[in-house]
């Protein structure tokens, strides 16, 4: 029919099922149309019988697929919600535009014809034939044409092998971005019809240095731009650039048709633009800024602030010389420590330049009294900066002699200065107690103890007490955290392994700081949209509240690496998409639209709910407490790039041998059992032994290639287990004591019993002597009286005969007494008479 179809295309992942298809509305039963719906009745309503095509640009998911099912089948038609049923005419099609079938479901792949097109097959020439075919002019098409076949095949192929760029470019995009740079270069005004062909390949050869180089890296290990600037220069000779810089430093003139430098035109701008697609925008990568545009930079910024009242003419004279101190110093920094597998973390740029110059706007006429002053916060504000980042004792040595030889080359007389330093030069907020926020230089380390230690108090008053050992190390972690919390949109990433005392330092850092500190509690079935709830009421805190608080996260709590999607979010931009339902956003608009009036901004809703964001990033502080072991922090880093980029670190380092020996020994000074001078001798046995181990655990590591991880943990708990085998032992050693005291008091006590049973046994004899006297005689009595009893028997025999005897001679006896009365003295003689009376009591006996 060779009729150009009626098209209209939408990405259907750009907005939700409802807005896509139509809904009703629940309450008022009104019907409220769809993109697609409408799109769909649009092309139906078309009466001539030319193609029309409805063009999805955007991957197929099951969730808006399958609304399409009836349109794609035999039926070809879409049924609605609202019982509108749009039919797809003959002429009609959908068009899909996807880069893969991942998530198509098998009826869909079996109800479309699928074509696959390679990037490769269609080549560069098409679309920029379609282009030379749109342009008006005849001469600039054939000038146009010579250039494109001159200039396209060589940088193709070179940009497919050599060259890294910022990011994966389609070689399409950046002939397209040519295409585009060259619209608008190649104007009436810059390219009259009676023009030069040179003047055509002028404003070609800049708009394909952009197209092709624009992206390109540079990092610390290789530039990328300056290589392609080199091999541009060498390649293509017909148009000349200046021999100074590279060919990126430079535009065209449009009236002199000549290069000039960037520098004469530098433009004042803001810039607030989203996330780009590469096919509507432009990439180009923005290199580090060259040394002179740095020194006008913090220049500028760091003598406005000390024209401020108060401060010395000597201070903001000796600007100039500072800034190029920090440069030096960043150069060498950024050149010197370089990113490896183990240290991913060194990549120096901007950011820390930055922090280090806003380090020093803490500074107030109180602090900065003289040019020494200014040498001296810069030297702690570069270590905050630099040093904390740094793994190993070499690399402190190596940073130091560094930032020490760069000093002398530039200052003379500093030496007094970089000995003062290299005792102490810590700078904090809370010199002057709470309440106070001054960023002073502290005096001493006494004088510092004795602060964190009045602090440390009042945290333990109002929070769960924290039992904190501050050594010097612990007391200059707790002041860098501070620093990183007072600072705007301060965010800490403290990385250091178990024990080493990150969290307790956190919190009172925080504290410090007057802030809120929050974790998750994680419970079962804790996901991230329960995390995202409670990151919500923190935005609602923070944002509504105006309420200071610390979101304080460590390794431990992140159960699903979907969790750090979230955080990510927040330190890059502050926004979490989907967060607050409409409901709430309106609610949170309108609570802070006072506020905005009041700053004199228009009350709209974008405004509103920038100041809403803008104020969250400000109250809202995380401090992230991760480990170093392993390969977890290294693969977060990379796939969350803002863990790394969007926090100051904070590297927690071996406990030094100062900081063992002060821990064990306030440990010790609670167990009872241990002599008082015997107690600094076991802290300072203890610390030996645990360096001792560190030191075989490298040698291990050097010797076998294996991890023996000896932590300030492992040393809590060579001090726990200490304490707790003396506690057990001593307990065991009381028990037998008291056992043995139990058993002589036992014999103390037996022994009086056996004494008084002696007394008794003594007095007893006495008696038992008597009684067995008396059981002698008994015994005789006895025998006597056995004898008598026999006696009695022999007796009461004779006696019974006796009886029976004078029973039978009793009537002769009383026959006898009878006769007897009859006798008288005269008839029997008296001495007759008593001798027969004798023979009968013999007889009777």
């Amino acid at each position: 029919m060779k009729r150009k179809p009626v098209w209209a295309d939408l990405n259907p992942k750009a907005v939700t099922n409802d807005e896509l298809f139509g809904i009703i509305n629940p309450a008022t039963r009104e019907w409220k149309d769809g993109l697609f719906s409408n799109i769909m009745r649009e092309l139906a309503n078309i009466s001539h019988s030319g193609p029309k095509w409805i063009v999805l640009d955007g991957d197929i998911d099951p969730m808006w697929i399958e609304s399409l099912n009836t349109v794609m089948d035999d039926n070809k038609v879409l049924t609605l919600a609202s019982n509108e049923r749009i039919p797809l005419n003959p002429t009609m099609r959908l068009v899909f535009e996807i880069s893969h079938l991942c998530t198509a479901t098998p009826a869909t792949v079996s109800r479309a014809g699928i074509l696959y097109i390679n990037p490769g097959d269609l080549g560069w020439n098409p679309p920029v034939s379609s282009w030379i075919d749109r342009r008006e002019v005849q001469s600039e098409k054939a000038n146009l044409i010579i250039l494109f076949d001159k200039y396209l095949p060589v940088c193709l192929d070179t940009l497919r092998t050599r060259f890294k760029k910022i990011i994966p470019i389609p070689e399409q995009s950046m002939v397209q971005m040519l295409c585009y740079l060259l619209e608008c270069l190649l104007t009436p005004e810059n390219t009259p019809p009676d023009c030069a062909k040179e003047v055509y390949e002028l404003y070609f050869v800049f708009a394909a240095v952009w197209a092709f180089g624009g992206a390109l890296f540079q990092d610390q290990l290789i530039d990328c731009r300056m290589q392609f600037s080199k091999w541009w220069v060498t390649e293509f000779k017909a148009i000349k650039f200046p021999s100074q810089g590279t060919v990126f430093d430079y535009y065209i003139d449009p009236e002199s048709k000549k290069f000039e430098s960037w520098s004469k035109m530098v433009p004042r701008f803001e810039i607030d633009a989203d996330i780009p697609l590469q096919r509507h925008f432009s990439v180009f990568a923005l290199s580090f800024p060259g040394v002179e545009a740095l020194t006008t930079i913090y220049t500028s910024i760091l003598s406005q602030h000390l024209k401020g009242e108060g401060f010395m003419a000597a201070l903001h004279n000796s600007c100039p010389k500072l800034v190029q101190l920090a440069l030096a110093v960043h150069q060498q920094v950024s050149s010197t420590f370089l990113p490896t597998a183990i240290k991913f973390h060194y990549i120096f740029n901007l950011r820390d330049l930055s922090n280090i110059f806003q380090g020093i706007l803490f500074c107030t006429s109180e602090c900065l009294k003289a040019p020494a002053d200014l040498l001296k916060i810069y030297l702690h504000e570069s270590n905050r900066v630099y040093r904390d980042k740094l793994v190993e004792e070499k690399d402190f040595q190596l940073f130091d002699k560094l930032q020490r030889d760069t000093v002398k080359k530039l200052y003379e007389d500093v030496e007094e200065t970089l000995a003062q330093t290299r005792q102490m030069n810590v700078y904090c907020h809370f010199t002057h107690g709470l309440g106070e926020a001054r960023y002073m230089p502290a005096e001493s380390w006494s004088s510092l103890n004795r602060t964190l230690l009045e602090m440390l108090d009042n945290y333990n008053e109002v929070n769960a007490t924290l039992n904190l050992v501050l050594f010097e190390d612990a007391m200059a972690h707790v002041c860098h955290i501070n620093r990183i919390l007072e600072s705007p949109r301060g965010n800490a990433l403290l990385v250091g392994v178990g024990g080493s005392g990150k969290q307790s330092l956190a919190r009172l850092a925080a504290f410090i700081s007057s802030l809120d500190v929050f974790q998750i509690t994680l419970r079962k079935g804790y996901s991230v949209s329960d995390l995202k709830m409670d990151l919500a009421s923190l935005y609602i805190k923070a944002g509504m509240k105006n309420i200071g608080t610390m979101f304080l996260m460590t390794d431990a709590q992140v159960a699903d690496e979907k969790f750090l999607v979230l955080v990510n979010d927040l330190l890059a931009s502050g926004e979490i998409p989907d967060m607050f339902p409409d409901e709430e956003v309106e609610h949170i608009i309108g609570s802070v639209m006072p506020e905005v009036c009041a700053l004199g901004l228009m009350d709209t809703k974008e405004n509103c709910w920038k100041f809403f964001i803008d104020r969250v990033r400000r109250q809202l502080k995380v401090a992230l407490c991760f480990s170093p072991v392993g390969n977890k922090l290294r693969d977060r880093s990379r796939k969350f790039p803002a863990v790394v980029n969007c926090t100051a670190i904070d590297w927690f380092h071996e406990w030094p041998q100062e900081a063992l020996e002060s821990v064990s020994f306030k440990f010790l000074q609670k167990v009872e059992n241990i002599e008082p001078q015997m107690k600094e001798s076991f802290s300072k046995f203890m610390a030996y032994v645990h360096m001792s181990v560190n030191d075989k655990s490298k040698e291990y590591l050097a010797n076998e290639r294996r991890y023996n991880y000896t932590t300030p943990k492992s040393f809590l708990e060579q001090i726990k287990l200490y304490c707790s085998l003396l506690g057990q032992k001593s307990k065991d050693l009381s028990n037998k004591m008291e056992r043995l005291q139990n058993g002589l008091t036992k014999l103390n006590s037996t022994s009086a019993q056996v004494d008084d049973l002696k007394a008794k046994l003594a007095a007893q004899e006495v008696v038992g002597i008597e009684t067995e006297k008396m059981s002698k005689e008994k015994f005789v009595a006895d025998e006597e009286e056995r004898k008598v009893a026999a006696i009695a028997v022999v007796v009461s025999g004779k006696q019974r005969d006796c009886e029976e005897d004078l029973a039978k001679a009793e009537p002769a006896l009383l026959a006898a007494q009878d006769a007897l009365n009859t006798l008288n003295k005269v008839r029997f003689p008296i001495n007759a008479l008593l001798s027969h009376i004798d023979l009968f009591c013999h007889t009777s006996i």
